[in-house]
């Protein structure tokens, strides 16, 4: 089993993957990056989850029944 080709292609793809890691660890401004990208992706989060609520409440209150139960008919 030592030429085995599942296991080679699983020794590069480990390789690669740590490479790639290695890769990234060393690198801060890939790092600051991220986190500038991740910063932006929670305020459109952020802004996106205070407008569902908004929605919502203006929905509720268009509702004469209040009490959050669809009515058909």
């Amino acid at each position: 089993m030592a030429n085995n080709p599942r296991n080679n292609a699983n020794k590069k793809l480990k390789h690669h993957r740590n490479q790639d890691s290695n890769d990234f660890d060393s690198n801060p401004e890939a790092w600051a990056t991220l986190d500038k990208n991740f910063k932006q992706v929670q305020s459109v989060l952020d802004r996106n989850r205070m407008l569902i609520q908004q929605v919502n409440n203006n929905h509720q209150s268009k509702n004469p029944d209040n009490n959050g139960h669809h009515k058909e008919g």
